[in-house]
């Protein structure tokens, strides 16, 4: 299994993972930094090939997890997410 840090900060903020196991590709998390702005709070995600995730992780709905969330999906349509019931219902909010 291969693991790819996405967060351009390191540390808190941006949390997104790039995982690559056998056949599969998939997100854990996609989150924005609290202390940067525009561009500069996201992660990586120009380093990850379009609509090549097989699945996107949400580990649980703080902004540092799950703030660009929204991009990295429009950027893979076909990558469903997999989140618990209660952060469903935060997710949508």
């Amino acid at each position: 299994m291969k693991f790819t840090d996405l967060n351009p900060h390191g540390g808190i903020g941006a949390n997104c993972t790039l995982c690559e196991t056998g056949p599969f590709r998939f997100v854990i998390d996609s989150g924005i930094h609290p202390k940067y702005a525009g561009n500069e709070s996201l992660p990586h995600h120009d380093l990850i090939q379009r609509n090549s995730l097989d699945f996107i992780i949400l580990t649980h709905c703080h902004l540092d997890h799950l703030g660009s969330l929204p991009l990295l999906s429009r950027q893979h349509p076909d990558a469903p997410v997999l989140l618990s019931y209660a952060s469903s219902i935060l997710a949508r909010r």
